[in-house]
């Protein structure tokens, strides 16, 4: 057996084809489909764009992404979840200096959904919605000058 097997590792080549097939069949960003397999955004980063000297991944991430779907992905559409951490979310963004449209262009939300988000106050929002405003937000707190302003979520 492999020696990198026992440490709970393995080649990560192997891995930067099937992350790029889901982020291809899924019709995600990288950083929604990390969130969604719960892979470090390093890894995943990674996993898009290569980066010499990193040739090994964690078992468990291995799995994740052998195991998971492009239709588990796409059903993440239709998961409820709860809508005031979104809206929460929205907020911090805001404070960020985004405004609707550029929230809409960088996140894949249309401008109508954040609007029925803000205004309505529905319970619940898609998983996936709560995912690319997650993504979004993470994107910001690498992005110079745009200073998190994190309250809990």
């Amino acid at each position: 057996m492999d020696p990198r097997i026992d440490q709970g590792w393995v080649p990560a080549a192997p891995f930067h084809a099937r992350f790029n097939e889901l982020l291809a069949d899924a019709g995600l960003p990288w950083r929604v489909l990390a969130l969604a397999l719960d892979l470090p955004a390093p890894l995943a980063r990674r996993l898009t764009h290569g980066q010499p000297g990193r040739d090994r991944i964690r078992v468990q991430d291995a799995q994740r992404l052998m195991e998971t779907s492009a239709a588990a992905l796409k059903s993440l559409a239709n998961e409820q979840t709860a809508a005031q951490p979104v809206r929460r979310r929205i907020r911090r963004v805001r404070a960020r200096g985004l405004d609707s449209a550029e929230i809409a262009r960088r996140s894949g939300i249309t401008r109508t959904h954040l609007a029925t988000l803000e205004r309505d106050c529905p319970l619940h929002t898609s998983r996936l919605v709560s995912l690319r405003l997650q993504a979004l937000e993470d994107e910001l707190d690498h992005v110079p000058g745009m200073a998190p302003t994190r309250t809990p979520a």
